[in-house]
């Protein structure tokens, strides 16, 4: 797990490095927060996995021009807000008790494109998973579109998922709609 850590990190400082001189004028760095609602599948055998609420957060910076946009880059942070549980034992079809869904931590390493007005904005990338002491690697993409309401503040609706392949042997995947607010 420390070797995908270490290699995020460097892959995310290279992106960092100017595209080309003129990139330093078009660099800006925003900050989004969302909250909205989250629907969960998964290969495994657990109680409550359809859905429930979310919390997200990314920090973005635009790097230089890309085509009739920007390649922008991100650090994003997620989880469900709340899942319902209960302390009542559901047989398990392999014996013991049906396990909750995982109340999963989603951080990701992103990067994608951002179109000029900077008012939509798509980006994909590694995410990293945890729950309840076990890690896993995943795959998240987002896609966001933002209404200014005024030169530093946007509104934003996004749209994102989470695919992980193995997570204690079974595939998870998480989607999510959200609004929220973008700070520039």
């Amino acid at each position: 797990m420390t070797t995908y850590a270490l290699t995020g990190a460097v892959l995310l400082a290279a992106l960092a490095m100017p595209l080309a001189a003129e990139a330093q004028k078009t660099r800006a760095v925003s900050f989004d927060a969302s909250f909205g609602f989250e629907s969960v599948q998964t290969s495994g055998e657990y109680r409550n996995p359809d859905q429930g609420a979310a919390v997200d957060a990314m920090l973005a910076v635009r790097l230089g021009a890309a085509g009739p946009g920007a390649i922008v880059i991100g650090v994003s942070a997620g989880t469900p807000w709340a899942w319902s549980s209960t302390d009542i034992c559901v047989p398990a079809s392999i014996g013991g008790c049906v396990p909750t869904y995982p109340q999963l931590l989603k951080v990701g390493a992103l990067i994608g494109w951002e179109n000029t007005s900077m008012n939509l904005r798509a980006m994909a990338g590694p995410a990293f998973v945890s729950a309840n002491g076990s890690r896993s690697l995943g795959f998240q993409s987002r896609l966001e579109g933002a209404a200014p309401i005024s030169r530093r503040l946007a509104l934003i609706a996004s749209l994102r998922g989470t695919i992980v392949p193995n997570y204690r042997g079974d595939g998870l995947g998480a989607y999510a709609l959200g609004v929220g607010v973008r700070i520039r």
